[in-house]
């Protein structure tokens, strides 16, 4: 992941942390829909301080799953991720669920009170109502999501120095032309190579592979390409597994080849 995800998500991890410790603090119920539309007569029958901590304590669990995505999108540990996205999203359906059902922070010195008065509002916090920071947590679970399919898909930027390959994309790494024994175009597609397996990398709805991948005739591979796009590039290296790169458009794939070629000084 480049420095533009870390940042989004460094943001995001820091508003939910202040968001967090306040609502510890037990105040920021007027954040909390449902329960800020109340009247004030039956604002009292709750226990605010209670509510908010609540809410506090889940907004530090989504702040640590965001945490593990940082971690897991910047050093490429595809398994972290989708437990960090699956953590994320179990806690936001529980908490409604929680929330919503058992008479949650309800006083119990009104719960027979709340039987005689003649208003329908025997539930919790409504159950056809759900918090707002539930709504910002989804949302930013929805974007966290986003951005990964948004770095996944995006095709790789690779730059030929003086003496390395840089290639900034998701698994991205930077190849010294020391450890490269050769560069060679392919012209059929990966597809056509064939991929083989996902052994730990990105694989979405599109073409974009990207990472470790495995095949029974190439071994082990690092991928940065589009499956069905011609030509492909192979960097061979010592001692490590093999690179292949391709563009949709494959003129521009043709011309980082050329480059490559010409920068690459034979073993």
């Amino acid at each position: 992941m480049n420095m533009f995800g870390i940042v989004v998500i460094g943001a995001v991890i820091v508003l939910f942390l202040v968001m967090g410790c306040y609502f510890l603090t037990g105040k920021g119920g007027f954040l909390v829909a449902g329960y800020n539309t109340k009247s004030a007569k039956n604002k009292a029958k709750y226990d605010e301080r209670a509510l908010c901590r609540s809410v506090g304590w889940v907004m530090i669990a989504v702040t640590f799953c965001l945490m593990l995505l940082c971690v897991a999108m910047s050093f490429d540990i595809s398994w972290l991720l989708n437990c960090a996205i699956g953590l994320m999203i179990a806690i936001v359906i529980g908490y409604v669920i929680y929330a919503n059902t058992g008479n949650r922070f309800r006083k119990s010195a009104d719960a027979e009170a709340s039987a005689n008065d003649g208003t329908d509002d025997s539930s919790s916090l409504n159950p056809k109502r759900t918090s707002t920071v539930t709504i910002v947590i989804t949302i930013a679970v929805c974007a966290a999501i986003g951005v990964m399919l948004f770095f996944g898909e995006k095709e790789p930027a690779v730059h030929v120095f003086g003496d390395n390959i840089r290639i900034d994309a998701m698994y991205g790494l930077t190849v010294d032309f020391s450890d490269v024994e050769e560069v060679s175009l392919i012209e059929e597609s990966m597809e056509d190579i064939g991929v083989g397996t996902r052994v730990n990398g990105y694989g979405g709805a599109g073409e974009a592979l990207k990472g470790h991948f495995k095949s029974k005739d190439l071994g082990r591979t690092l991928l940065f390409i589009r499956s069905e796009s011609s030509p492909t590039i192979r960097i061979a290296r010592d001692g490590e597994d093999d690179i292949y790169i391709s563009f949709r458009d494959g003129e521009r794939t043709e011309k980082l080849y050329r480059e490559m070629s010409a920068a690459v000084s034979p073993k």
